[in-house]
């Protein structure tokens, strides 16, 4: 397990880790403990290849800290596998590389804490990602499902494959998805879908307008929608709405 910082961090190795899940392919794993100072960071960007992520905003804290698990099915793989944290003014940067070559099955979990006040930026390529009590986010995932909670600010996904499920969103809500379901409630600001691939889609309570530019396959339900409610395009599905106060435009 290869780790490199640009500026001196203290490392703990950990007793065990608080994530969990570990696949059946995790013969060896390496637990360990990273933290950084937010002094002069406005966001956190993370780009991570395989495993789970977990963001957690904590009121009162001046530090990101990061809580990891590296898991493979042998120790040549385990070493292959490299958390990178570096700093570029107002960013704090965080990498994870996995060895993806044909036979190879290794995976890298964070659990990362922030400030709530943190902006984050997510890339992320397989497995489940878990944002909750942050002041905004914007993620482009590959493969895996998305559960976002408790969002102060705005919210952009950008999706391949998995589930959405968002609930509490202060700001706006936008969303391009190719497949799996979308269930987004509690929404301060307006929704915009761009593309719905493939899936049902759910909205409901929001307080300004829902737009649905493009949906593909799947029904649609919006409710409680303080605005309008307008679909531009959709392919096949049921489209069921309730409690719009604002006009009402389908295709």
């Amino acid at each position: 397990m290869k780790r490199y910082m640009v500026w001196a961090l203290p490392i703990l190795l950990a007793g065990c880790s608080d994530l969990s899940g570990i696949d059946d392919f995790c013969e060896v794993e390496e637990d360990f403990t990273e933290t950084f100072s937010t002094v002069g960071l406005d966001r956190v960007r993370i780009l991570a290849e395989a495993g789970h992520l977990r963001v957690e905003g904590r009121a009162g804290l001046n530090e990101v800290r990061i809580f990891a698990t590296a898991c493979a099915r042998d120790s040549r793989d385990l070493e292959d596998i490299e958390l990178v944290v570096q700093r570029s003014g107002t960013v704090g940067r965080i990498f994870t590389l996995v060895p993806v070559s044909a036979g190879v099955n290794a995976r890298l979990d964070l659990r990362i804490e922030v400030p709530d006040w943190m902006l984050l930026e997510i890339d992320h390529q397989d497995g489940e990602i878990e944002v909750d009590n942050v002041s905004g986010v914007d993620i482009y995932d590959t493969s895996g499902d998305i559960a976002l909670d408790n969002i102060f600010g705005d919210v952009a996904v950008n999706d391949d494959d998995g589930n959405i499920l968002i609930d509490e969103v202060d700001g706006d809500l936008y969303i391009w998805d190719d497949s799996g379901l979308i269930d987004a409630r509690d929404i301060g600001g307006e929704v915009l879908v761009e593309e719905d691939g493939s899936g049902n889609l759910i909205v409901r309570n929001v307080n300004l307008d829902v737009y649905i530019m493009e949906d593909g396959s799947g029904d649609i339900l919006v409710e409680n929608v303080g605005g309008d409610f307008t679909v531009d395009f959709d392919f096949s599905g049921n489209i069921t709405y309730r409690n719009v106060r604002g006009r009402v435009l389908l295709p």
